[in-house]
């Protein structure tokens, strides 16, 4: 795990905001993947030179372009310019052999792109803020757009799909069941219940093995009344009787 304990400054943050602090240490968590964060880190920081691996040492270093494939520090001790940090993703596009022909490949915000991820996999507004650093959850507005999965649900809502819709459907109410049936040990029975009528047409809710309020693990509901109407059926309330009170106009 890293963890970013000193802030520097940036064109909307000076790290010395008064009256504002963070409610947490930024922290990145090792994935144990082959795109592991902590991973990338500590290969960058072991082919830097000891002395560049300061607080106060800038982080993109000038490469050493004489290095040999021996060689363990691939880094001088010297600032990399903003010309060729402002050459990543064009170098970067042309090594991949990404076709950009009369398109201009510039690089991106990676602040933007982190809040816009976090934003679109529906994490909480207060959340993200609280880790970029905003003040207010409305200088969020400006990293919202809609995502291409986003796009496609909106499309579908439009145009209505049955087929679409059902078939989300059928998957989230499987799902649901499943999630309530491991909850207990008691649902055991459940289980092998919802996992045969996933390999089946049958639909869920419509079966009697599937248990009433899954969600509540409730098998049986009794001392109630149900009303079931079949159509357009218009319920008339009883009207309550109002009881007239008459006055007297005797003085007893």
């Amino acid at each position: 795990m890293l963890v970013w304990l000193a802030e520097r400054g940036t064109k909307t943050r000076h790290g010395q905001e008064k009256g504002h602090r963070r409610a947490f240490q930024p922290k990145v968590y090792a994935t144990k993947a082959e795109r592991c964060p902590v991973k990338f880190y500590k290969t960058c920081k072991s082919h830097r030179p000891l002395e560049m691996n300061q607080p106060e040492s800038p982080f993109y270093l000038a490469v050493r372009q004489n290095r040999t494939s021996q060689d363990q520090v691939w880094y001088m001790r010297s600032p990399l310019g903003k010309n060729e940090i402002g050459k990543f993703l064009s170098t970067a596009a042309q090594k991949a052999g990404l076709h950009r022909e009369g398109k201009r490949v510039t690089n991106h915000s990676v602040r933007k792109t982190c809040i816009s991820r976090l934003l679109d996999a529906d994490i909480p507004e207060n959340f993200v803020a609280q880790l970029s650093g905003h003040k207010s959850t409305e200088s969020l507005q400006s990293y919202k757009s809609a995502s291409s999965s986003h796009q496609r649900r909106m499309s579908l809502t439009l145009s209505r799909a049955p087929s679409s819709s059902k078939k989300s459907t059928t998957v989230s109410t499987v799902e649901d069941l499943q999630m309530a049936s491991c909850s207990s040990s008691r649902n055991e029975s459940s289980i092998a219940a919802v996992n045969s009528m996933m390999h089946s047409n049958v639909d869920p809710l419509l079966s009697s093995a599937a248990p009433v309020f899954a969600g509540a693990n409730i098998g049986s509901i009794s001392g109630c009344t149900f009303q079931i109407f079949h159509g357009n059926v218009k319920i008339v309330q009883a009207q309550k009787k109002r009881r007239l009170i008459i006055e007297s106009d005797d003085d007893d």
